[in-house]
């Protein structure tokens, strides 16, 4: 996953860091395992066995990379505000101890991911 800043991005002249900023870090998955997600947190959001609106958000988030991803051919890249993180790892390790068999692997992945940003 790649750090950057959404302002310095779109004006690289600015050599610092305007107060208020949200930093991003860049996830990038291939389609695979991006279905895999999508699959396991649409079926979490279906259930009802999550009300957190930020796993929602990430859900919905990566749906929408997924869908792009498809269409362009491309491998998925999602942009996630750094804030979030922690907050999304705990909700995964939640989610985690009340998986079985190959949806605990999907989430031990997930968690790989996000905590090796």
């Amino acid at each position: 996953m790649e750090t950057r800043s959404q302002l310095n991005e779109t004006n690289p002249q600015t050599g610092s860091q305007p107060v208020g900023e949200k930093l991003t870090c860049d996830l990038h998955l291939d389609r695979v395992r991006a279905a895999s997600w999508q699959i396991l947190l649409a079926a979490q959001v279906r259930s009802g066995s999550t009300e957190n609106s930020l796993l929602l958000q990430f859900a919905e988030q990566l749906e929408d990379a997924c869908w792009l991803a498809h269409w362009k051919r491309e491998d998925v890249v999602m942009s996630l505000d750094i804030a979030m993180v922690p907050e999304l790892i705990s909700q995964l390790l939640t989610i985690q101890s009340e998986q079985q068999g190959a949806d605990q692997e999907i989430v031990a992945d997930m968690l790989s991911k996000l905590a090796h940003r």
